[in-house]
């Protein structure tokens, strides 16, 4: 439940479904870049949404964004047994 509200945050799963089915067998990148345009979502987040759906990790892979880099320094664990150092 809570994946499917994240997903949908990040890129609205029915507008995302609605142009799998308009332009399905064919998704091209310029039609991709025009969705996150209107959609107002950077174009990583149409493409992530768009791999998980077309089961096609591959898929303009070159509009994902590294963000562990980011996110690491103010989480608790990585998810990798990564845990913070703790003190005593």
């Amino acid at each position: 439940m809570a994946n499917a509200a994240a997903a949908d945050f990040c890129a609205p799963s029915d507008k995302i479904d609605s142009f799998i089915a308009k332009k399905r067998p064919y998704f091209y990148e310029k039609d991709v870049l025009a969705l996150s345009g209107i959609l107002d979502r950077h174009p990583g987040l149409v493409v992530g949404q768009m791999q998980k759906k077309l089961d096609d990790r591959a898929y303009l892979r070159k509009y994902q964004v590294k963000i562990r880099s980011c996110v690491l320094p103010g989480a608790i664990a990585d998810g990798w047994g990564q845990a913070l150092p703790v003190s005593l």
